[in-house]
């Protein structure tokens, strides 16, 4: 009673007691809010403040001795003192800038034995009771997940747990994966909120219906052939109207080529012609079980011959393009139908990973893409071919440039200012022209390093079509034939990945004057008659 605690914007915070100082100082940071209570219950009052840098510190009244601090990411908006789970335990609130809400429960002090000795130093007791809010701090955590108790509060049943199910439609949800969850007891969800920084801008999505529902569903963008796993935390009561709830977590995994949906077995036809064949000798069950696995589908047994033969065509939800996957095991014959040469290298390589493959070569067929590589490099030449005039024009005005300064130098010396003007007048527009010509050359270079980029990343993506040292192979006969400007072994090179030399055998044999007579021709004839002469 009569005591009371201050904070200034200045960082002085302190007590008094009446109009006696008891404790000041000047803190770093800015006071944010502050709160008086029994922290540590010890029958005493404490100062609890909150920092403009998300800093929290617990001082005695009496002392100012810290008794307990956290830091949080961001500025203390408020302090509560509050029963926020109404079970009869006030808890310690804190609220952030940025919307974060983190309690603490207070716990009695034990009483000291009798007979102990209560002269301890203050340090002993600082140390002790930083150490209490710790324990306090991972208590209050454990507790956030144990069944409410209380009177008229239901319990959740113990064997309660959450399923889920991940589906893809592109004629309802394109560019969406649809996430729902099932529980298997009756009792509902009122939330769930999903963490994954690979997919959420702000790195988590909270899903909240109207009124609490046994399913809940959850709309997640599509990534391209990526994997990603969400954390997920699900709210569950054990009625509509329960204010209690229990979290559940769930780790769901989403294939890397969850963006595709599955198509019927009746549309089994390519409807591309660029595609990728290579030969792995493997079972076909090896190559379904990749499929399941890197996929959203099921049991793929209906799409499998007896022969071992299997065609399953997709249809990616973020593009609407689609892919058709064949294999004959009799053939061990494996071949991929899309028009996307990088998917076809991402699906090449995964497939290699999980099979466990280190060498792998392939045929490519991509059509588009080797026209698209053609007319870069005649992009690229007409590119090279203007930059070097923009040099000429730039060096000739340059030179211009010097020559009119020294003339300029020349009439100033002579005292013909006339001269000196008429000089300097053509001398900014002759700047003027290098400038314009500057800029020219800059988005001339610009265009050409945009061409060059492009023709990199195809050659990357041809490469990327093979497994092992195939694959380096690929990039240098790919950039010796870019250097030679042959786009035709480009092609070549592209399709099989390899350089192919054709060789043509002669054989000579000699032959009489009469034979040669016989099977002269005109030509030969005026040519014989000119050496005979």
């Amino acid at each position: 009673q009569d005591s009371f605690a201050f904070a200034l914007d200045n960082g002085k915070i302190g007590a008094y007691h009446k109009k006696k100082k008891i404790w000041k100082i000047r803190h770093k940071q800015k006071p944010t809010a502050i709160l008086g209570i029994d922290f540590n219950n010890d029958g005493k009052c404490d100062v609890v403040m909150g920092f403009e840098n998300g800093r929290i510190e617990v001082r005695e009244d009496t002392t100012g001795t810290i008794i307990f601090k956290k830091n949080f990411s961001s500025s203390i908006s408020k302090i509560l003192y509050a029963d926020f789970r109404m079970q009869s335990t006030m808890q310690v609130i804190f609220c952030t800038s940025d919307g974060e809400v983190k309690g603490f429960t207070l716990i009695a002090q034990s009483k000291m034995e009798k007979g102990a000795s209560s002269v301890v130093s203050s340090e002993v007791i600082g140390d002790m009771n930083r150490e209490k809010m710790s324990l306090i701090h991972e208590l209050s955590a454990l507790e956030g997940t144990a069944t409410p108790k209380g009177p008229g509060i239901q319990h959740i049943p113990k064997d309660v747990k959450v399923a889920y199910k991940v589906d893809v439609d592109y004629a309802k949800c394109p560019g969406k994966l649809v996430l729902t969850f099932f529980l298997n007891q009756p009792v509902f969800i009122k939330g769930a909120i999903l963490f994954s920084d690979k997919v959420f801008s702000s790195e988590n999505l909270y899903i909240h219906p109207e009124s609490p529902t046994d399913k809940l569903t959850a709309f997640i963008p599509a990534n391209k052939n990526t994997e990603f796993e969400l954390q997920c935390k699900i709210l569950i009561g054990t009625s509509a109207k329960s204010s209690h709830f229990v979290s559940i977590d769930k780790q769901i995994r989403i294939p890397k080529f969850g963006g595709f949906q599955l198509m019927g077995p009746e549309n089994n036809q390519p409807a591309v012609s660029s595609r990728l064949t290579c030969v792995i000798k493997e079972r076909h069950q090896r190559i379904k079980m990749w499929i399941e696995q890197g996929f959203v589908v099921g049991d793929l047994s209906k799409w499998v011959s007896p022969e071992g033969s299997m065609i399953i065509k997709f249809i990616s939800i973020i593009d609407g393009k689609e892919l058709l996957i064949s294999f004959i095991e009799k053939e061990s014959l494996f071949s991929l139908y899309t028009e996307d040469m990088e998917l076809a290298g991402s699906l090449i390589n995964d497939l290699a990973n999980y099979n466990h493959f280190t060498e792998l070569e392939t045929q490519a067929d991509f059509p588009l893409e080797i026209e698209r590589m053609k007319s870069l490099i005649v992009e690229a030449g007409q590119f090279n071919t203007l930059r070097s005039q923009l040099n000429a024009n730039i060096a000739e005005v340059a030179n211009n440039v010097k020559v009119s300064i020294v003339k300029a130098e020349d009439a100033r010396m002579l005292h013909d200012m006339s001269m000196v003007k008429k000089i300097y007048s053509n001398l900014q527009q002759d700047n003027g022209h290098l400038i314009a010509e500057y800029t020219k050359r800059q988005t001339n270079y610009e265009q050409l390093v945009k061409c060059l980029k492009e023709i990199n990343l195809i050659i990357n993506k041809a490469a990327n079509l093979r497994i092992g040292s195939t694959q380096t192979t690929v990039v240098s006969l790919l950039r010796a034939a870019l250097k030679a400007n042959n786009t035709h072994l480009l092609a070549q090179i592209i399709k099989t990945g390899k350089e192919t030399q054709i060789t043509f055998h002669f054989t000579l044999r000699p032959v009489s004057y009469t034979h040669l007579r016989a099977h002269e021709t005109e030509a030969d004839l005026v040519f014989r008659l000119l050496l005979e002469k």
